[in-house]
């Protein structure tokens, strides 16, 4: 699934899920009882009110909505089900504060053969979690979708939003407008895990205005996945990784990076079965800050390893700030055979104690680092611009 796929049906999920819409539930199950929470339809279960805790677990489709009113629980939000998992409340005065040690929002999709269904949670108000704000877990064939509605606030003493998914599911994780997310560990962290043959996209989105912030790393998002070659033939692919923060937002990692961004994979190898080598086909990795945004880490401010086919893009707005307290302001590597093209915006500044810049492209691709107008690239210790293509593809830099 590209990524316009993704953000399509992430949009679309949206608008069914905020007028407290689900269809298709199916093998409806007996329930342990829940207060104030009300069973709709099938596996539909309207809980607005004040709740010690929600908890739907060991069914094949479930959805959790606030009907008229916000979902409220003073103990973790927790789902667990094969198909469709669900949880949605639209109402920005929603409060949901977990107890010691557990999730405010906990959801587990575990059907990895159901095929064609999805895992989302969109909030609005405040979600709190002594362990994480929102835990997802996908077993993969399946979307994984986050969403968290404009001034929302979503905190976790580990991380803010964290998102797992096996297999060849798609994730999307995004942030409403002048919202404000923020862990102990990661304020976003993300990961898909593609265990046998490819990877699905995964798509990370920060509102205008919005908060990211971590004890550890603003963002940290990794698509990976290892080899597979049934038979002797190869059929593995990777998703795109993409990450996109919106106009005037503040994306900041305290002792690590602003945005850590990985895609690892097996690479180049040797098929045992069909006696030859082979390449992975890689997806792109890309990343776009937005005008008058700011991403500040510990460490690195941007810090990107694409270590398989494709494409690795670091572009950052007009006015906008990267900065790398002890590191770099961006550092990007690319290990295979894609181009590495850097573009800071017109009127931007990046900088690091090391280096403004430090960019390495490792195969055959094109290294292209393209100033804007009147921006600045500085290295307190290092060098302003520290760029090295190590094998065929052109080297170029032009400033603004």
């Amino acid at each position: 699934m590209k990524s316009g796929k993704l953000r399509s049906r992430l949009i679309l999920s949206a608008s069914l899920l905020s007028v407290g819409l689900y269809g298709g539930m199916t093998s409806p199950q007996a329930l342990a009882a829940n207060e104030s929470c009300v069973n709709v339809s099938g596996n539909l279960y309207d809980c607005a009110g004040n709740n010690n805790g929600i908890s739907f677990l060991g069914l094949t489709d479930i959805a959790v909505y606030g009907g008229g009113s916000a979902v409220n629980s003073a103990g973790t939000v927790a789902l667990a089900g094969d198909g469709d998992v669900v949880f949605s409340s639209k109402y920005n005065n929603g409060l949901i504060t977990s107890s010691a040690g557990s999730d405010g929002i906990n959801a587990l999709r575990t059907g990895s053969t159901i095929y064609g269904a999805y895992l989302f949670v969109g909030v609005g108000g405040t979600v709190s979690g002594q362990d994480d704000g929102i835990d997802t877990f996908n077993l993969g064939g399946a979307d994984n979708i986050v969403l968290t509605g404009d001034n929302s606030l979503v905190n976790g003493v580990d991380d803010g939003i964290t998102t797992y998914t096996l297999y060849s599911g798609g994730t999307a994780v995004s942030t409403g407008d002048r919202s404000i997310t923020t862990g102990g560990g990661d304020g976003i962290n993300s990961v898909n895990s593609a265990t046998g043959y490819y990877s699905g996209d995964l798509y990370i989105s920060t509102g205008d205005r919005s908060v990211v912030a971590g004890g550890d790393n603003g963002i940290y998002a990794t698509n990976k996945s290892a080899a597979g070659y049934p038979g002797g033939k190869y059929i593995g692919s990777f998703g795109d990784l993409t990450i996109v923060t919106g106009d005037n937002s503040t994306v900041s990692g305290s002792n690590g990076d602003g945005i850590l961004a990985v895609t690892n994979g097996s690479g180049f190898f040797y098929d045992i079965y069909a006696g030859d080598f082979y390449f992975e086909v890689g997806g792109d990795l890309t990343i776009t800050t937005g005008d008058r945004s700011s991403v500040t880490g510990g460490d690195d401010g941007i810090d990107a390893f694409n270590s398989i086919s494709g494409d690795l893009t670091i572009t950052t707005g007009e006015a906008s700030t990267v900065y790398g307290e002890y590191v770099d302001g961006i550092n990007a590597f690319n290990e295979y055979s894609g181009d590495l093209p850097i573009t800071p915006g017109a009127y931007s500044y990046v900088g690091g104690y090391d280096d403004g810049i430090d960019a390495r492209n490792d195969d055959s691709g094109n290294l292209t680092i393209t100033t804007g107008y009147a921006s600045t690239v500085y290295g307190y210790d290092g060098d302003g611009i520290y760029a090295e293509n190590d094998d065929s593809g052109d080297l170029t830099i032009t400033t603004g």
